[in-house]
C-alpha cells in the first residue's frame, strides 16, 4: 500500500491557518478528523519503515504525534490551534528527550529536521563533551557529501562565548561547541510532500541523518555501571 500526504489534508491546515478558531473547528470537525487519521497513517508507516534505523519495535504512531492544540497559558498567541502536523520519531516518543527524526506539514512551510530541540544543561554538556572527543567523528557525518548536500548547517540557540574547558578545541569545533540546541533541518515544498515518492524521500533523508542522531543519542546515554 502506498502511503501520501493528501491534498485534502494540506487544505485543513491552511483553513485553519486562516480561521483560527474553535468555532471554525467545531465547523469543519469532519475534515479535522479526516486529516489527522491522513497524517497518523503516513507516520505510522514511515516509523515502520524505519525501524531498521531507530530500532524502537514498540514506537508508534500515537506517541510521536504533537497535539494540534496549543498550550497558551505562557504565550501571548491566544491562537487555540497549530497550523501545522508535527511528528518527532524518537525513542520513546515525542517526549523522551531523545534525539530524532521531526516531520512537519505546513502549506508552503514544510520540512524535515533532526536533533535535540530542547536538552537540559546536563544534556548539552554531555553533548559538548562527546564533540570535543570525538569530534573527527562528528565533522565526517556533516561532511558526508550527501549528508552535507539535504543539511548544508547546524542550527540552534547558541552560548555567547565557548566554554572554557575547551578554549584548546580546534576551531573547526567552536560553533558546535557553543551550540545549546544541535539541529538540521530541510524544508519541503508542497509539490515534494504531495507527491507520490514522499514517503521514498523521507527514507532517504532518515537514512542521511541518522548517523547524526545516533552521535547525540550516544552522548545522552548514561555510562554502564561497572
Amino acid at each position: 500500500m502506498q502511503y501520501t500526504i493528501h491534498p485534502e489534508t494540506l487544505a485543513f491546515l491552511q483553513g485553519i491557518g486562516q480561521n483560527n478558531n474553535r468555532e471554525w473547528m467545531q465547523a469543519h470537525r469532519q475534515a479535522y478528523e479526516w486529516a489527522k487519521q491522513n497524517f497518523s497513517e503516513f507516520v505510522e508507516a514511515f516509523i515502520q519503515s524505519t525501524m531498521h534505523l531507530h530500532r524502537q519495535e514498540n514506537l508508534h504512531a500515537a506517541r510521536c504525534i504533537f497535539r494540534l492544540a496549543r498550550d497558551t497559558r505562557f504565550s501571548k498567541d491566544k491562537s487555540p490551534y497549530k497550523t501545522n502536523f508535527g511528528a518527532f520519531i524518537a525513542p520513546e516518543g515525542c517526549k523522551s528527550g531523545w534525539a530524532g527524526f521531526y516531520l512537519h506539514i505546513e502549506p508552503a512551510a514544510s520540512f524535515v529536521a533532526a536533533g535535540l530541540y530542547a536538552p537540559a544543561t546536563a544534556q548539552q554538556k554531555a553533548v559538548r563533551q562527546e564533540i570535543y572527543y570525538e569530534a573527527e567523528k562528528l565533522l565526517s557525518i556533516l561532511q558526508q557529501s550527501t549528508f552535507a548536500r539535504y543539511f548544508p548547517e547546524v542550527e540552534g540557540q547558541k552560548l555567547r562565548r565557548l566554554p572554557k574547558e575547551y578554549a584548546d578545541a580546534p576551531e573547526a569545533l567552536h560553533t558546535l561547541l557553543r551550540h545549546k540546541q544541535w539541529i538540521v533541518r530541510k524544508q519541503c515544498s508542497d509539490e515534494e510532500v504531495l507527491a507520490p515518492d514522499f514517503m521514498n524521500r523521507l527514507l532517504a533523508y532518515a537514512t542521511v541523518v541518522q548517523p547524526f542522531i545516533d552521535f547525540l543519542n550516544t552522548a545522552l546515554q548514561e555510562p554502564e555501571e561497572s
